[in-house]
Order: structure tokens, then C-alpha cells, then sequence
């Protein structure tokens, strides 16, 4: 079996148990203790570029919800895997770095998610946009360049208004119990999301 092989069948393991856990170096340890700085940006964070906004001080006073356990009423919460950006409908979306966008799907599939493209770069990282009314005019398969417009925020799937809804997983990493890559806080990977 060779060690992609190997890996592959260890992810399907994984998906099927419903559980997550990382390598790192030769050590497992599981996802919650895992700390996402350990693992390499895609590329130098002076090419990174903000998901929406003209600069990263535009992206971070636009964000309505951020990472992780948030109160949804009556004493209970739910772990929200990204950051929220409040943004009128048809706001450009950009991509954050150089990559190739995997997934492209439509509302019309019924998902919760709306519209939604994932692009994949360097290192397993995916950025994931949710919600967008519409598509910039590529196709699965194409490249991108950090900066570029990828689409425009729209108010599809389930939500509460018309945001961005952006996460950072990695695929490398593992999965959750959904079979989606490990999400990590947005804001640690990119130090100039955190507030001032």
C-alpha cells in the first residue's frame, strides 16, 4: 500500500467513525488540541488577500459572526465553522491566495450552504465562500489568482441576511463528522482579520 493509499483509506476510517484527529510529525494527537498555526500558510502572508473588502481593515469591520461556539437561544449553542461578513448583496468576493477552485454547486441543490465555491491551495488549505448570489465566470478546474473576483455575496441557502460566509479548513489535517475538512479560525491563520 503506498502512503497516499494509506492515507486515504485512514480519511475513510475517519469519515465513517464520525471522529477526527491530525498527524502531526508522527504523533496523533486529536483535532481539538491541534493548533493551526503549526501548519504552513499557502504562501507568505505578505500575498495573502482579504475574502471581501478592499484591504484587511475593510474585511475585519465587516465581520457579524465569528469562529466558533456561538449562543443560537434557550441556553444552547452551536459551533460555527467560519466568520460571517455582513455585506450588501453583489459584494465581490476575492480570492485570498493563488489556488484552483474544486467546487462549484447552486442553491438549487437545496443545500443550507446557497451557492458556494471552495478553492484549494498550497499546503491543503481550502478557502470555502458560502451564500453568494452569483459566480464570477470560471469553472471547476480553473486557477486563481489572490485578488481576483470569484463571485458576489448574495443571501442563498439558510441565513439571516445577506453575508459572506467564509471558513479555512485544511485537508490534510482530517475531517469532521460531517466528511468536511478541519475548519480553523480564520483569524489565527490570518493575523490581520483580529481586531486591532
Amino acid at each position: 500500500m503506498t502512503e497516499d493509499e494509506r492515507k486515504r483509506a485512514i480519511k475513510i476510517a475517519l469519515i465513517a467513525a464520525g471522529t477526527a484527529v491530525v498527524l502531526v510529525g508522527v504523533q496523533w494527537m486529536s483535532a481539538s488540541s491541534f493548533d493551526p498555526q503549526t501548519l504552513p500558510l499557502p504562501v507568505p502572508p505578505g500575498t495573502l488577500y482579504p475574502p471581501i473588502g478592499a484591504t484587511w481593515a475593510d474585511a475585519r469591520s465587516m465581520i457579524s459572526s465569528r469562529f466558533g461556539p456561538r449562543d443560537i437561544g434557550h441556553g444552547a449553542s452551536k459551533y460555527h465553522p467560519g466568520i460571517d461578513f455582513r455585506c450588501p448583496v453583489g459584494t465581490p468576493l476575492r480570492a485570498v491566495a493563488l489556488g484552483r477552485i474544486v467546487m462549484m454547486k447552486s442553491a438549487a441543490d437545496g443545500n443550507a450552504a446557497g451557492n458556494r465555491i471552495v478553492i484549494d491551495h498550497d499546503n491543503g488549505w481550502q478557502a470555502r465562500y458560502l451564500h453568494l448570489s452569483r459566480f464570477a465566470d470560471f469553472q471547476v478546474g480553473a486557477r486563481v489568482a489572490g485578488g481576483m473576483v470569484i463571485g458576489y455575496s448574495g443571501n442563498t441557502g439558510n441565513t439571516t441576511g445577506p453575508p459572506l460566509h467564509w471558513e479555512w479548513r485544511n485537508v490534510r489535517a482530517g475531517f469532521d463528522a460531517k466528511g468536511l475538512p478541519l475548519a480553523y479560525n480564520p483569524e489565527a491563520a490570518f493575523p490581520a482579520l483580529r481586531s486591532a
